[in-house]
């Protein structure tokens, strides 16, 4: 991936033949190249690529292992062979509306899980609460403020201050104590199996990861279009996780 222009690519190892030194290319010291492997690669849209990756190269590393499950590994297997066959074509189906439900009920909770990606996650959230009665602040929706992702209001006025977490990331109440108040409250959701450690505080909100994936469930409205997508997609097997 190309961390400036967010372009994912995707390849299958042709065979077991290492390519040592000037066999790969003439400056191969250059380029600090000293093995690869013969690979057929094909571009992806960002909308085709399941949260787990997105997550996994949030943090930039050279080469990392990204552990999938047999079904992710059928889909990743798909699209490439998809993609390899149309290489000048955008290879993105249908979405149909009315199946959705059938589809989402048809894939674990887990596996939805890792169709999310962070901002979808985020979304998510924003849609959750706006659907409680809470309005979106749009202004307060920066990445350049990493505390919270965005604030909510509701009449009163009072205040909520939303911060989301995917992955293995605890968020701790007591670290958000400071940013609560008598109109001022916190909403945390974090996907850690133990999400909120530590004692709980007054104002605080610790969101059900779960209980936030079932509302999608009956609110396909709420879902962006590369979940969609990835959700038809993943009804094209017969395997569920």
């Amino acid at each position: 991936m190309d961390p400036g222009d967010n372009v994912y690519f995707l390849c299958r190892v042709r065979d077991e033949d290492a390519v040592l030194g000037p066999s790969i290319t003439p400056d191969f010291l250059h380029h600090d190249f000293g093995h690869a492997r013969n690979a057929d690669w094909v571009t992806v849209s960002e909308l085709l690529v399941p949260g787990r990756v997105q997550r996994s190269i949030i943090a930039q590393r050279t080469i990392q292992r990204i552990r999938c499950s047999e079904l992710q590994e059928s889909y990743f297997a798909y699209i490439h062979s998809e993609l390899l066959k149309h290489p000048n074509s955008d290879f993105i189906p249908n979405v149909d509306e009315n199946g959705l439900a059938e589809q989402i009920a048809a894939i674990s909770p887990a596996g939805f899980g890792d169709i999310l990606g962070p901002d979808d996650y985020e979304d998510l959230v924003a849609a959750f609460l706006q659907a409680q009665g809470w309005t979106l602040i749009r202004s307060t929706y920066f990445k350049a403020k990493p505390t919270f992702e965005f604030m909510v209001v509701r009449p009163g006025p009072e205040y909520g201050h939303v911060q989301v977490k995917c992955g293995n990331v605890q968020l701790r109440p007591s670290e958000y104590e400071r940013f609560t108040s008598h109109n001022e409250c916190v909403f945390l959701l974090s996907t850690h199996p133990d999400p909120y450690p530590g004692p709980s505080v007054d104002h605080h909100h610790g969101l059900n990861s779960a209980e936030v994936l079932q509302w999608a469930r009956r609110n396909t409205w709420a879902l962006l279009p590369g979940v969609k997508i990835q959700l038809a997609l993943h009804s094209q097997f017969g395997s569920r996780t």
